[in-house]
C-alpha cells in the first residue's frame, strides 16, 4: 500500500509511512462546494489507489439516488474534474447522462 503527503501549497507529493501521513481534514480538501440539497466534494486520499489514483470527487445528499466518484493523479486533474461536476450538477444533466470528469 503505497501512501503519500500532500503540500496544498506546491501540489508537491511526498512518498510517506502511515506514521507520516497524518493529515487533518481541511489539509486533504482540494474543493468543496454546496449544491441544492447536498454537496461536491474533491479530497486527496493518502492511500494510492488502484492506477496512481490519489484525489477523489464526489457528490453528496444531492436529489439523484446515484452515487457518483471520479478518481484523478494529480491535484490539477482534481481541481478541474471538481469544476466539471459542479457545472454538471448545476446544470441539470446529472441523473440523465454520465460524465467523464477526468
Amino acid at each position: 500500500m503505497n501512501m503519500w503527503k500532500w503540500d496544498k501549497k506546491t501540489d508537491e507529493l511526498t512518498p510517506v509511512n502511515l506514521s507520516e501521513c497524518k493529515m487533518g481534514p481541511d489539509e486533504r480538501r482540494v474543493a468543496f462546494d454546496e449544491i441544492d440539497t447536498g454537496s461536491v466534494s474533491t479530497v486527496f486520499l493518502a492511500v494510492e489507489h488502484y492506477g496512481g489514483m490519489l484525489f477523489e470527487t464526489m457528490i453528496f445528499g444531492h436529489e439523484s439516488d446515484e452515487e457518483y466518484q471520479w478518481r484523478y493523479k494529480t491535484a490539477k486533474e482534481a481541481r478541474e474534474g471538481h469544476a466539471k461536476v459542479l457545472e454538471w450538477v448545476r446544470s441539470g444533466m446529472h441523473g440523465q447522462c454520465t460524465l467523464d470528469a477526468s
